[in-house]
């Protein structure tokens, strides 16, 4: 019997050693497993946590785990039942308690952006809570769950959707007070090429690198990982490193090091050229930013310190002053105004702008207005201005080897920061996720969206006074979307995702862009850039469909008018006014308001050269044509169509100040012979709408130059009659000599 017995226990024992073995041989799959579903902890992490939550979870203990499921499901319904403010109380909760379930942070902030917003009535009201949304991801979820891809994209697609789309009755607001607070944070971007813009932001960059950075990888040591990142022995070892902040990199390359050196001590010794960039860093970050900033240049200190007297901290008010006061020297709507901005400190101000004029401190003063932009966007806004200039720089979406393809984010409109952080959120996911783990069409496809949406909208007209907003179609972002599109069809169609759509679809949508890409391209002026899109559209879609050889073989003009008016489709008096009008719309719309003057001019020749094909098929004399001096199915002369498109835009009745100063800006920016002609016949009535909005019309609408010599070779017009329609639907011929 203990024979029997020894015999069982050492069986026993057996398998216990066998189990054991096979537990610790599926330890490195479920470590891969925890990596890639993010429920590994981080230690520097969780020793910084903001104390309401660490005090919250100590007092809660082991019952946290029980908590957070009851108050989790509690929200859950209240949310269902229309509840939103009490669903919104237990998600705080939940945050506090477990501040890694990334679900209920991203359940947190689309309750306050889209439900709690909605319920509220004035535009401030709705702002504050999108706002509110935007804050909880950006400031504590994302910073709580850096690597959590669901945060990044929930964050991205408030930016893309509910600013910078149209489904929410405020859109434009929200819109409006995103761009006042970048343009007051970043100041107006410069209007030129896309390097132009790029150069302007580049300080910003260097600042933070050199001085503010006390996280990411800089320059330099991204410089030397890239060196070791394809090499065949250390390229695997090193490359999960590369997104860690730089103090985890410290700690991992250390370890490392070591574990290379105990096997081969010569491959150890080649990354003694990262050491040395990680050390150097890391040496940077001792002392404060700003003291380091005056010892590397006094002449700093010395303006840090006039700015101290006049009130001044480097911090964001500083840039809402400067943004002040650039705003009075540039603003167009405070010269139609004939006003200045309403000042509460006018002495401060007085101070400030001879600082900001002094040619002496240029230099200084550059670097101080750079760091603390920098400074504030690390510290109120948690974003990274190396990769803010990375984006630009378009290095970060096309193929190791490929040639980048830059692009002049305007960090005032709400797609820029959708491209952000959707683009951050695929970088952070690399080497985190299993592939297919998270959808390419959800996530990594948001940056298509976002560039997509900058191709259509991306150029804004923004005055902040009126305050005056417009988007328009921006043509230097073409490029970019389109090689975006290409990257986006080759993933979606690859070995593994190939019966995930149909490709026709995908085709058509790419189709329809280069067609739109033409005319935007042609529109600015950028002919050459719009035959190379015309060749690849003739290239991939001529053969399509049997419609497609005869259209995209006619010249780059006949082809652009023929799809954006559809000259082929317009045989009626009615249609052919229609589509000429709305052309002049636009002239007027993206080109005399928005100061487009390139736009304004392609739109305005355009708009002639459709009046002439349709006036060329209707060229023959019908009955009692010359009693009425014109054929029946005739257009008006065209001088006399843009006179009265004009003419109803300015005389269109309005309300309030900013919609008079858009037509004064349309007024100023138009051609002085159309003002000629249209001026007397509606002085009275345009100049009684401008003074009833508050300015002054002789400022606003001033009286074109020449009418004196106009008036003594024209006939005198007659005066618009109440009611008259200048819509060009009853137009007169303008009595000529």
């Amino acid at each position: 019997m203990k024979g029997k017995d020894t015999t069982i226990i050492v069986i026993a024992l057996l398998g216990l050693v066998g189990l054991l073995a096979g537990a610790a041989s599926l330890m490195p799959a479920i470590n891969e497993e925890r990596v890639a579903l993010q429920l590994t902890a981080n230690e520097q992490l969780m020793k910084n946590l903001p104390p309401e939550i660490a005090v919250t979870q100590a007092a809660l203990g082991s019952f946290r785990g029980l908590a957070v499921d009851v108050l989790w499901a509690r929200a859950e319904k209240m949310k269902q039942e229309g509840q939103f403010w009490e669903a919104n109380q237990l998600a705080e909760m939940v945050t506090k308690l477990q501040p890694r379930f990334a679900q209920v942070w991203a359940f947190h902030a689309w309750n306050m952006a889209y439900n709690i917003s909605v319920a509220t009535h004035t535009p401030a009201e709705r702002w504050k809570w999108v706002n509110d949304g935007v804050n909880l991801l950006r400031d504590e979820g994302i910073p709580l769950n850096p690597n959590s891809v669901l945060l990044y994209k929930e964050l991205s697609w408030i930016f893309l959707h509910k600013i910078g789309m149209f489904s929410d009755d405020m859109h434009w607001y929200y819109k409006l007070q995103l761009a006042m607070r970048w343009q007051m944070i970043l100041g107006e971007p410069v209007a030129g090429d896309t390097e132009q813009v790029i150069d302007q932001f580049r300080p910003i960059a260097e600042m933070f690198e050199q001085y503010v950075n006390r996280r990411e990888l800089d320059a330099a040591v991204r410089d030397e990982f890239s060196k070791l990142a394809d090499h065949p022995d250390l390229g695997d070892k090193i490359w999960p490193l590369r997104d860690l902040t730089i103090q985890l990199f410290d700690i991992r390359l250390k370890r490392l090091r070591e574990e290379i050196a105990a096997d081969d001590p010569d491959l150890a010794k080649m990354l003694a050229p990262l050491r040395k960039a990680v050390d150097a860093q890391r040496q940077r970050e001792v002392g404060q930013p700003l003291e380091r900033l005056i010892a590397d240049d006094p002449a700093v200190g010395e303006q840090v310190a006039k700015l101290r007297e006049m009130g001044f901290s480097l911090d964001e008010p500083l840039l809402a002053r400067i943004g002040f006061v650039h705003t009075q020297t540039t603003s167009n709507d405070l010269k139609l105004m004939g006003a200045k901005a309403i000042d509460e400190h006018p002495e401060t101000t007085s101070k400030l702008e001879a600082w900001l004029s002094d040619a002496s401190i240029a230099e200084p003063r550059e670097k101080i207005i750079a760091f603390t932009r920098a400074k504030v966007l690390t510290d109120q806004y948690h974003m990274d201005p190396m990769w803010m200039l990375e984006l630009m720089e378009g290095a970060w979406f096309v193929k190791r080897g490929e040639d980048p393809t830059p692009i002049p984010l305007d960090w005032r409109h709400p797609a820029s920061h959708g491209l952000y952080w959707a683009a951050l959120g695929v970088r952070k996911s690399k080497g985190l996720l299993r592939p297919g783990d998270y959808d390419l069409l959800n996530t990594d496809r948001q940056v298509l969206h976002a560039l997509q949406a900058l191709t259509h909208t991306g150029k804004l007209i923004f005055d902040p006074v009126a305050p005056y907003y417009a988007q328009q179609p921006d043509v230097r972002y073409i490029n970019a979307y389109d090689r975006a599109v290409y990257g986006a069809t080759e993933r979606i169609f690859s070995e593994r995702l190939q019966h995930s759509a149909a490709p026709e679809s995908f085709e058509a949508g790419h189709e329809n862009f280069l067609i739109w890409a033409i005319q935007q391209l042609y529109f600015a002026g950028r002919d050459q850039m719009a035959e190379e899109y015309y060749t690849k559209l003739r290239k991939k879609y001529s053969q399509r469909q049997a419609d497609r050889m005869a259209l995209y073989s006619k010249p780059l003009r006949e082809f652009v008018l023929l799809t954006f008016i559809r000259d082929d489709a317009i045989t009626s008096l009615d249609e052919a006014r229609g589509a000429i009008q709305g052309m002049l719309g636009q002239w007027i719309d993206e080109g005399l308001v928005a100061g487009q003057a390139q736009r304004a001019a392609r739109l305005y020749d355009e708009a002639e050269f459709a009046h002439g094909i349709y006036m060329k098929k209707q060229d023959y004399k019908t009955q009692g044509a010359e009693e009425i001096g014109r054929n029946r199915m005739a257009l008006p002369p065209f001088e006399q169509m843009v006179s009265d498109v004009l003419s109803s835009y300015l005389l269109a009745p309005v309300s309030g100040q900013r919609a008079a100063l858009l037509k004064a800006r349309a007024w100023n920016n138009a051609p002085i012979p159309f003002k000629q002609r249209i001026f007397d016949r509606i002085k009275d009535r345009l100049y009684d709408q401008i003074r009833k909005s508050g300015l002054n019309p002789a400022i606003a609408i001033p009286e074109p130059p020449g009418m004196e010599a106009y008036r003594k070779t024209h006939a005198k017009p007659q005066p618009a009659e109440q009611g008259d329609q200048l819509d060009g639907t009853q137009s007169r011929p303008t009595n000529r000599k």
